[in-house]
């Protein structure tokens, strides 16, 4: 009885406490701190970027409820490169993951973060689009640009680079493969 209630004793307690849920949960799987996913595509698809739109966690509490903050990242993918890992935030609440890759179809999945959920694999086939100048331009560069036009993602300035280039190449894409 002695030896368990030393344990429990308020700062040791505490302190395990503290260390098994900020610096331990990733590795035991209590929550997700890692999305790996493969991305299988066809020649004909090009470049690929990732954009991951999400809310973080904040300090911020009112009414009893945390502030959630907006969260957006872009990712340039290499070409050859048919494996990427996205490593998220510790304090990342929910996310949406797209792919986009030229001359294929958009690719998407949501992601919420939940206790006991641990590391994310996911598979993609990307499909190759026939319309893609189309799609491109009635969807896809709207949605897009709104990320660089809008002040609210709070994409730094590479990121915003990293995009706008990404869009200029393909707005400016000639040659369609066969499909």
């Amino acid at each position: 009885m002695g030896r368990v209630a030393s344990f429990f004793w308020p700062g040791r307690f505490s302190a395990f406490l503290l260390y098994f849920f900020l610096l331990g949960c990733s590795s035991y799987g209590l929550y997700s701190r890692s999305i790996a996913v493969n991305i299988a595509q066809p020649e004909s698809c090009g470049e690929k970027l990732i954009l991951v739109e999400g809310t973080k966690r904040g300090f911020i509490h009112l009414g009893g409820k945390t502030v959630n903050h907006p969260y957006t990242r872009v990712i340039p993918v290499l070409k050859k490169d048919p494996f990427s890992s996205l490593v998220l935030d510790f304090d990342l609440v929910q996310a949406e993951i797209y792919f986009f890759s030229s001359f294929c179809k958009v690719q998407h999945f949501s992601f919420q973060q939940s206790l006991g959920q641990g590391d994310i694999q996911k598979e993609l086939a990307a499909e190759p689009n026939p319309n893609w100048s189309t799609t491109f331009a009635l969807s896809i560069k709207p949605f897009l640009s709104k990320y660089i036009l809008d002040a609210t993602y709070q994409l730094n300035s590479v990121e915003k680079t990293i995009l706008s280039n990404w869009l200029r190449v393909e707005e400016n894409r000639e040659t369609v493969p066969n499909f």
